[in-house]
């Protein structure tokens, strides 16, 4: 259930005319707010915090296992890579 609660806040221009362009900027800024909040739930979790440097590694990581998945599926492994996974071929 969304309870309507209006704040005031001060925003830099740029991020003011961004929000005026959106249709729903309160989605917008509940799902950035939402983001942050998971990660500081995280931080506290694993008691690391994101740098840019980690997170520049985990990009890295995830395009290397993406291209390696891509050049299977290009191969022709698709079929065998759902069987593995368990999908019905």
């Amino acid at each position: 259930m969304t309870k309507r609660v209006v704040k005031s806040v001060s925003l830099p221009g740029d991020v003011a005319e961004y929000l005026d362009t959106l249709p729903n900027a309160s989605a917008e800024v509940t799902r950035l707010l939402r983001r942050s909040m998971l990660n500081d739930q995280v931080q506290a979790l694993t008691g690391r915090k994101s740098s840019p440097e980690r997170i520049e590694k985990a990009r890295e990581w995830a395009r290397r296992e993406l291209d390696a998945a891509k050049q299977d599926v290009e191969a022709g492994a698709y079929e065998d890579i759902r069987s593995q996974m368990g999908y019905a071929a």
